[in-house]
């Protein structure tokens, strides 16, 4: 059973998926050894893979570590070139940082923010 505590962290990236692909996605958490997730990630109630690994407990480093991950493992294959997509160029996905101000948002590889984790409308 997933802990209560992780799915608002999740839930700002599926909304940000919901708002620019129009997919809903919903990972399921097992809790392992020394803090070990495993995920199990759907999109529209479709398994479309799982992944495992340690996450960062802050709140910030969770989320990118966590969208960074999605977008390498199951979304980049599942959308067919990358996820989400600059709006700038449109040419290459968004990276998911921590800012200085410790916040999880979305950028450009030039640099320019584009929006928060939770915040993304194409």
């Amino acid at each position: 059973m997933e802990p209560a505590a992780i799915r608002p962290r999740w839930q700002s990236i599926a909304d940000d998926l919901l708002a620019t692909t129009g997919l809903t996605l919903f990972l399921l958490f097992h809790p392992g050894i020394d803090e070990w997730w495993d995920v199990d990630v759907f999109l529209d109630e479709h398994p479309v893979g799982s992944f495992g690994r340690h996450f960062p407990t802050g709140e910030s480093e969770f989320m990118v570590a966590l969208a960074d991950y999605l977008c390498e493992f199951t979304l980049d294959e599942e959308l067919w070139g990358g996820w989400p997509i600059c709006p700038d160029h449109g040419t290459h996905p968004l990276q998911a940082i921590v800012d200085e101000n410790q916040a999880a948002i979305w950028r450009c590889p030039d640099g320019r923010v584009i929006a928060h984790l939770g915040d993304l409308q194409l």
